[in-house]
């Protein structure tokens, strides 16, 4: 599995608790975001960032986009602290 490029300058939010795990027969990856509080993940289905789904907790995107959708959801994170939702 090939992996991306990572900017080590990328701020870390803790609170943002999501687990990656590789899938065995292809080159994605699955992550798992059921850490995430349930406002917040309504909040990503508004920003379309996550699918409408039953299982939108639980996503399998390719490895290569893998560190783009953590920005994009650590990104969605200050904009939802922002507003205070």
């Amino acid at each position: 599995m090939a992996v991306p490029e990572i900017n080590i300058e990328d701020e870390l939010l803790p609170e943002i608790g999501i687990e990656i795990t590789p899938c065995k027969l292809t080159d994605n990856v699955r992550v798992d975001l059921f850490r995430l509080d349930e406002k917040f993940l309504a909040f990503l289905v508004q920003e379309h960032v996550i699918p409408d789904d039953v299982h939108n907790d639980v996503q399998v995107i390719a490895a290569a986009k893998v560190s783009q959708f953590c920005r994009n959801i650590r990104d969605a994170y200050r904009t939802f602290k922002l507003r205070e939702y």
